[in-house]
């Protein structure tokens, strides 16, 4: 495969496992500093995390040994290829705001927000749905600003415990608690003049908001179980998938809190809404980590599935399928519509009512019934779709404007909808049904009605419809 210019960043990784199991160390070390270098290259570190919890021949004390090994090699010859000799070199991984890939006009947006956040102090908040990129953005932010040469720490709120996460972001004193056997400095202090990323605040306890706050407000941290405040001089990144604005009115989110990292905000905008840049994404993961000058080819067929399919894990997802496509057809260059992950596959129709002018059935389908409809005489007519059948088409459409347009149906049936039965009844994020909500608001077909008792019971009705008492 790697002679005919089919090479992965990871490669030398699986070259790394093959060589310590046959017992050359040498080659495995030398193997394992190439990985490690394409690793950083690429910004991959959590596939790489990914990959040794994976590789069970592979004990805590084997990474060390190879990574120590792999240390000395690149400091003395450098990373080569697989058979000892220098590798083409790969084209650099862009940085900064050129990191943020894409051609669409939102994205060019994006870009031209973090240029312009990159040297004012104050928090910045990164909003978007899962897989949009909203980390990507944040080491983007500080890759731009003048603390670019120090420390990015980033913190996943959501993956852990309230009291752990405590002690992780303000550090604790000696025994604060069972097991604190000495004192810690937390990640604010640690960041330095750098940036702290907070990825999912949303998820946060009411304690942590009003902590978090305090940090903000004062730029002072304090450990668990110390009564003294201490200065930190880093840059706070928050972001979320959560509807912040949703959440405060429930209570489950401070609204001082948002109001103070609302001050400075990005939008990460979903792939749904950047179709012009999907395909171009989707070549480029097929690209990275080749030779410069080799580029993977994709059929018409595969491109048009890759442009209709929706992505509701956005880029994310998308990186997943192809990389996916690519590991599971490693021998190829070439990459067909039958090669995607099956999931994306669509049946095959009834052979009855199949058509040979059908660009959607698969070549040698279509070939098939064409010599069979020319032996036996067959006329090939598509028949058009019946007004039945386009309205089934059309009611389960899952485009922005498909529906939107459901949603005005059902408030013209029904008048009355909460936030939580769209989102059931459409199959939809609460990002999108807020983002929804807010369009039909905004053109007066609907109206938000807030009942005095409780701010947790709003609904949504008819403009003009009167709201029950």
């Amino acid at each position: 495969r790697a002679t005919r210019g089919n090479t992965h960043y990871l490669d030398d990784f699986f070259l790394a496992r093959a060589e310590r199991l046959a017992g050359n160390r040498r080659a495995a070390s030398s193997h394992f500093a190439a990985a490690l270098a394409a690793v950083e290259r690429f910004h991959a570190r959590g596939r790489l995390d990914f990959e040794l919890r994976l590789s069970c021949e592979m004990s805590y004390g084997d990474v060390v040994q190879l990574t120590r090994a792999a240390e000395k090699v690149a400091n003395v010859s450098g990373a080569g290829g697989p058979d000892g000799e220098p590798e083409t070199p790969a084209e650099a991984p862009a940085r900064g705001v050129n990191a943020i890939l894409g051609r669409s006009a939102a994205i060019q947006r994006v870009r031209e927000m973090i240029g312009q956040f990159a040297d004012i102090e104050s928090p910045v908040h990164i909003m978007g749905e899962t897989g949009t990129g909203k980390e990507l953005a944040a080491l983007a932010l500080h890759e731009t600003s003048s603390r670019r040469k120090e420390p990015f720490v980033p913190v996943n709120c959501g993956a852990i415990t309230d009291t752990l996460l405590e002690s992780e972001l303000f550090g604790h004193e000696r025994g604060a608690f069972t097991g604190a056997d000495r004192t810690t400095r937390g990640l604010f202090e640690e960041a330095g003049k750098g940036t702290i990323f907070l990825d999912e605040i949303g998820d946060i306890s009411p304690r942590l908001q009003l902590a978090l706050l305090r940090v903000l407000e004062t730029n002072e941290v304090r450990a668990v179980g110390s009564s003294k405040s201490r200065k930190i001089d880093c840059r706070i990144v928050t972001a979320t998938n959560a509807d912040l604005e949703e959440r405060s009115r429930t209570g489950a989110f401070r609204r001082d809190l948002l109001f103070r990292l609302q001050r400075l905000g990005i939008s990460m905008p979903p792939l749904r809404d950047r179709p012009e840049d999907i395909l171009f994404l989707a070549r480029h993961f097929l690209d990275v980590g080749r030779r410069i000058g080799d580029h993977a080819r994709v059929s018409k067929d595969l491109e048009n599935r890759i442009r209709e399919y929706e992505w509701p894990g956005n880029v994310r997802e998308l990186k997943n399928v192809i990389e996916r496509m690519r590991l599971m057809h490693s021998d190829k260059l070439s990459y067909d519509v039958h090669d995607l992950d099956l999931k994306f596959q669509s049946p095959p129709p009834p052979v009855g009512l199949a058509h040979a002018d059908d660009e959607r059935l698969e070549p040698r389908v279509r070939s098939r019934l064409e010599a069979q409809e020319e032996q036996g005489g067959a006329e090939r007519v598509k028949k058009p779709a019946s007004d039945r059948e386009v309205d089934g088409i059309l009611k389960k459409g899952k485009s922005t404007i498909r529906r939107i347009e459901r949603l005005r149906e059902l408030f013209v049936k029904y008048n009355k909808l909460t936030r939580s039965d769209i989102i059931e009844i459409l199959g939809i994020s609460p990002n999108t049904a807020t983002k929804y909500l807010k369009e039909l608001c905004d053109e007066g077909f609907i109206e938000r009605i807030e009942p005095s008792a409780s701010t947790r019971s709003h609904y949504f009705v008819l403009k003009g419809e009167k709201p029950e008492e």
